[in-house]
């Protein structure tokens, strides 16, 4: 998906009015944020965009290489594995929604509504576009709360149907990542066939300025190995 689309397909969901009278209204005013992304062989995963409190009724495209220089605190760990990996330029961002809230326990939260189910999937679905387009060769989910949303928690329920399905992607492990292997017909864009198989996707903890720095350190070191595997 080109950026000019994806922006045009935010605009739309973030004026839909049935969002306008639920109970995450507030977060629907703030307007949502993108990265200006492109067709790299590594891809960079978080959650959600922040919120800075006083920055309302925004709708924000922002440049990936003077994010790491303005707000360090979140985006310079992203250069750092590069530089590690010597990939140099070789990767881009992306999050998996695009509600600019701080609290991620915001999002189980307008989960548990039908309004707030249909608005986080309308941008899941983008999302899974987003990553079709890029296509990259392995994927850095930088945060353990966007894990589920690939697919890889899917199971049978006591109903013996299938749950936790989201983007659906089908994995077979591999060491310390993940190899996207195919995709679930019942995945929510309901597509048949993926562009990333064979795809290397490393799940992480988050990264953040509040992780231990042993921990961190640990993060960083494993995502190093699985890029430096490529050979990129």
């Amino acid at each position: 998906m080109e950026i000019q689309k994806l922006n045009s397909s935010l605009q739309t969901i973030f004026k839909n009015k049935k969002y306008f009278n639920s109970s995450f209204e507030k977060i629907v005013n703030r307007g949502f944020a993108f990265p200006l992304y492109e067709k790299k062989d590594v891809l960079f995963v978080g959650i959600n965009p922040s919120y800075k409190k006083g920055d309302e009724s925004a709708c924000l495209e922002y440049d990936i290489k003077i994010a790491v220089r303005d707000y360090p605190r979140y985006f310079r760990k992203f250069q750092d594995i590069a530089d590690l990996s010597n990939i140099k330029d070789n990767w881009t961002y992306l999050d998996l929604f695009y509600f600019r809230e701080t609290s991620q326990n915001t999002i189980y939260e307008i989960m548990k509504q039908e309004d707030g189910l249909s608005f986080l999937c309308e941008q899941l679905k983008l999302t899974m576009e987003v990553i079709e387009f890029i296509q990259p060769k392995i994927i850095v989910v930088c945060n353990k709360g966007a894990k589920q949303f690939f697919g890889i928690d899917k199971k049978l329920n006591s109903k013996r149907e299938l749950v936790n399905i989201w983007m659906g992607y089908d994995f077979k492990s591999s060491g310390e990542s993940e190899i996207i292997t195919g995709i679930n017909h019942q995945s929510i864009l309901g597509y048949k066939d993926t562009k990333l198989k064979g795809t290397s996707v490393v799940f992480s903890n988050s990264i953040t300025r509040y992780t231990n720095a042993a921990k961190r350190k640990s993060i960083i070191d494993n995502a190093v190995v699985q890029i430096k595997k490529f050979g990129l």
